[in-house]
């Protein structure tokens, strides 16, 4: 599949990220925890996809992406240790919440996840801006075309 150049396959990554999170945060508001914790799932999976892209490495599971993840960002202490174990926690409850018939998901647990892994996407954020990724962010009211 044809993503463009590297830039559109990062800026697409981490665009469709915030989507996710958006709708996990939407999802949360209105009592939809199971679904609020696949979403929130989705959203650092693909900012951490394009975090990995970037320094070079392409993964295509999830178990791979986690792996390398907690391998390459993680243990060499590039981002916190904190950040690994929101990943592994997200997916566990995001494959809980996809496969799992009967089992009730709290708003309690829903609000842990999503508030790890919006700390999570916007550490990535700022990591991918840091190194030169990603645009700065501009101000409220600002254009790229406007002065700074």
């Amino acid at each position: 599949m044809d993503y463009g150049t590297p830039a559109d396959y990062l800026t697409q990554r981490v665009e469709r990220g915030r989507e996710e999170l958006a709708e996990a945060r939407s999802l949360f508001e209105r009592a939809k925890y199971r679904m609020s914790l696949s979403h929130s799932y989705y959203a650092v999976f693909h900012i951490v996809s394009a975090t990995l892209f970037v320094t070079g490495i392409e993964r295509t599971k999830h178990s791979g992406i986690e792996a390398a993840f907690v391998q390459h960002l993680v243990k060499p202490g590039t981002l916190e240790i904190e950040h690994g174990e929101t990943f592994k926690l997200a997916r566990k409850w995001r494959e809980d919440a996809d496969y799992t018939i009967g089992k009730e998901f709290t708003e309690t647990t829903a609000r842990e996840i999503l508030e790890r892994c919006e700390r999570l996407f916007t550490r990535l954020e700022t990591y991918l801006r840091d190194h030169s990724h990603l645009p700065p962010e501009l101000s409220p009211g600002q254009t790229e075309e406007s002065p700074k």
